[in-house]
């Protein structure tokens, strides 16, 4: 079955399992890649804030010389919107 521990320490939530691998294995920094950004454009900092969590909003900007290639790229959601 599914468990919600890792080490012995609850991990049932995305912030108690950054915590503890920060905690158990010295991790500094934790990323968290999702496919959900198509679906409802990622996490809000409002979310983020009201759950404890400091969310970074991210527009990647495609070279021009990657969009003389795909030019499609400018009106991308991702580049509108950010991750």
């Amino acid at each position: 079955g599914i468990t919600n521990t890792l080490g012995g320490e609850d991990v049932s939530t995305l912030q108690s399992l950054v915590s503890v691998l920060k905690k158990q294995l010295g991790m500094k920094r934790v990323y968290c890649w999702h496919a959900l950004h198509g679906y409802w454009r990622g996490v809000s900092n409002e979310l983020g804030e009201s759950m404890g969590v400091n969310v970074t909003q991210i527009r990647p900007k495609p070279s021009k010389h990657l969009l003389r290639i795909e030019p499609q790229l400018a009106w991308d959601t991702v580049s509108l919107f950010g991750v």
